[in-house]
C-alpha cells in the first residue's frame, strides 16, 4: 500500500480526457501528454477522473488508459488515484480511490480499501462533511465546488467558501485545507483530512 500523508495532497492534479479536448491528438495521447507535463512540474498526486459526456465510455479503453497513467505516475514516484470506482481501483492497481457521496457508502468503501489503497471522499455540503468526518474512515475529505460554470444557473452561494472561511477549523477541527491544482480558484480551495493531522 502507498504511504499516505499530508504531502500526498500538496499538489493534487485531477484530469481526464474530457479536459484535454483542445489538443490535437487522440484522447488518450492528449491526456498522457498533459499528465507527463504535470509530473515533470511537481504534482504530488494524480487522479484519473474520466467523467461526463465527452469522457471515454468504453471500459476497455479506460482500463488501458488507467494502466498507462499508473505507469507514468510510477516512473515519477507519484500516487495514482482512480475516481468513483473502488473495485476497479483495487483491480487495476491504483494507489488510491476518490468517491462521491453517491458512489458507495463510505464505510463499505473503507472496508474494501483498508490496508490496500487510500480513500478520499467529496463533500457537497457542511452536513456531508460532518458525517464523513464523524465516520473517521476516509484518509482525506474534499470540499467543492469552489467555482461555477460561466454562465452559471446556480443562484445560491457556493458552500465551500463559507466552510473554509467560517466553519472548517471550528466545526471540523481535524480538517486541513489547501489549494488544489484542479480548481481555478484564486484562494486555497480544498479541504482535506489526513489521519496524521493534529487537532
Amino acid at each position: 500500500m502507498t504511504n499516505f500523508s499530508r504531502e500526498t495532497l500538496k499538489l493534487y492534479f485531477v484530469a481526464g480526457t474530457q479536459d484535454c479536448r483542445h489538443l490535437p491528438h487522440t484522447p488518450e495521447q492528449n491526456l498522457l501528454g498533459v499528465l507527463e507535463t504535470a509530473l515533470q512540474n511537481g504534482i504530488t498526486c494524480y487522479q484519473l477522473r474520466e467523467k461526463g459526456a465527452h469522457a471515454l465510455q468504453d471500459e476497455a479503453r479506460i482500463r488501458r488508459l488507467a494502466g498507462e497513467c499508473r505507469a507514468l505516475c510510477r516512473r515519477y514516484g507519484v500516487p495514482f488515484v482512480l475516481n468513483n470506482d473502488v473495485r476497479s481501483a483495487l483491480a487495476w492497481g491504483a494507489d488510491g480511490v476518490h468517491i462521491g457521496q453517491q458512489d458507495m457508502p463510505l464505510r463499505e468503501a473503507a472496508n474494501l480499501c483498508r490496508g490496500k489503497i487510500f480513500l478520499g471522499i467529496s463533500n457537497n455540503s457542511l452536513a456531508n462533511a460532518q458525517t464523513s468526518a464523524a465516520a473517521a474512515c476516509a484518509d482525506y475529505l474534499a470540499a467543492g465546488r469552489f467555482s461555477r460554470p460561466n454562465p452559471s444557473p446556480m443562484p445560491k452561494p457556493l458552500w465551500a467558501w463559507t466552510w473554509c472561511g467560517r466553519y472548517a477549523r471550528r466545526a471540523l477541527p481535524r480538517l486541513w485545507w489547501q489549494s488544489a491544482a484542479s480548481q481555478p480558484a484564486p484562494r486555497p480551495c480544498c479541504v482535506r483530512r489526513a489521519r496524521t493531522a493534529s487537532p
